[in-house]
């Protein structure tokens, strides 16, 4: 590989993405005098393209001056590997898809402008092609935050967005059974506070503002609020939604809603199970001493 042709094919505007490319990969494989034999599968392996496409913008770079192919056959008349011959010491920057080698003349109206170069090495003083820094050293680049809203703001918006009334269907809605016992030990770690202080009532997971709190005690007035929420914030621990104010806000609307229709659940147990009778099985007469 040439750095020297490395940085010359670098600075080279040729138009196109895959030409460019091209034109790098050849300079890759290039020695010091520009001379390389890559086959053309193998360039279009390595620059992820068609053979077809690579004979074509190949075909573009002998035409802009940048390179010039030695065909080879055997003594049999076979064909062999062409070598390609880069030029890019006559070439300067070309611009759009009719790029001329040498000097580049862009004309605007009555206006004229011609692009050339002294030298195609990279480097200071009057060189066509920008100088390449080859350094090693780490490249420290600014870090940019992201402009993304907080969780708060998220949960702001949901909680704006699925504002929850009781005369509205609720999508979806979970069946959670309503037993009303007291909670346990473990649900003891869920508190209600008084409303002079920061939460009205402050769980693992849910906590409510005084405001909040006095909010939903309106809107689900058929509801034990605090049983609920102890409930829904031992569950959470578990299974933690995305937004706990809208899933929570939601279970509490069914659960108001069944609660009013005065629909209640039944907890199944087999308590009085052997007190029952069922009947008393006969026994075919096969079956019979």
């Amino acid at each position: 590989m040439s750095m020297n042709l490395m940085a010359q094919a670098m600075g080279i505007k040729v138009g196109n993405p895959i030409r460019k490319l091209i034109l790098l990969k050849l300079a890759d494989n290039a020695n010091d005098q520009g001379e390389c034999w890559p086959s053309v599968p193998y360039i279009a392996h390595q620059c992820e393209t068609t053979d077809r496409s690579v004979q074509k913008h190949i075909q573009r770079l002998v035409i802009d001056g940048l390179l010039w192919i030695e065909f080879r056959k055997t003594d049999h008349g076979l064909n062999k590997s062409n070598v390609y011959h880069l030029t890019l010491n006559k070439a300067t920057q070309v611009g759009g898809e009719c790029p001329a080698p040498g000097g580049v003349a862009f004309s605007s109206g009555d206006e004229s402008i011609t692009l050339s170069s002294k030298s195609g090495t990279p480097g200071g003083g009057e060189s066509g092609t920008p100088r390449i820094s080859h350094s090693f050293e780490p490249v420290i680049e600014p870090v940019i935050e992201p402009n993304t809203p907080t969780t708060s703001e998220i949960c702001a918006i949901e909680a704006e967005r699925f504002s929850i009334k009781p005369e509205e269907p609720i999508p979806n809605p979970g069946c959670f059974p309503a037993q009303r016992n007291s909670p346990s030990a473990d649900t003891q770690t869920a508190t209600v506070h008084n409303l002079a202080s920061r939460y009205a009532f402050e769980g693992k997971i849910i906590r409510l503002t005084p405001q909040d709190f006095d909010s939903w005690q309106t809107l689900f007035p058929h509801l034990d609020l605090v049983y609920e929420l102890t409930r829904l914030d031992l569950e959470f621990r578990h299974d933690t939604p995305k937004s706990w104010f809208c899933t929570a806000s939601q279970k509490l609307n069914y659960q108001n809603k069944r609660a009013a229709d005065g629909t209640t659940f039944k907890r199944v147990s087999g308590e009085h199970f052997a007190k029952k009778d069922y009947g008393t099985t006969v026994f075919p007469a096969w079956m019979e001493g």
